[in-house]
């Protein structure tokens, strides 16, 4: 039960869409695709260190995954959708 919640497709999409909006701008500012990942994965890291204080919530290795994923996602799709003039790889 655990794992199918984690692993539900709401949770994976949005978990990939919650990063991939940001590293598009961080794209659009000349961020290179290993600055946007590293940053999105401490990013997404921190924020499921903080959540160890927090009563009743739960931290979940697929989160900073799929976070992670989402911010390799949308740094290549802005990268194919704008040209590849701005960011470095």
């Amino acid at each position: 039960p655990w794992a199918a919640r984690q692993l539900s497709a709401v949770n994976v999409v949005g978990n990939v869409a919650l990063f991939a909006l940001p590293s598009a701008v961080l794209w659009s500012f000349g961020w290179s695709l290993r600055r946007t990942v590293v940053a999105g994965f401490a990013l997404s890291l921190g924020i499921e260190l903080l959540q160890l204080a927090v009563p009743g919530r739960t931290t979940a290795t697929a989160d900073v995954l799929f976070n992670t994923f989402g911010v390799a996602a949308g740094w290549l799709l802005a990268r194919e959708r704008w040209g590849q003039g701005k960011g470095r790889s």
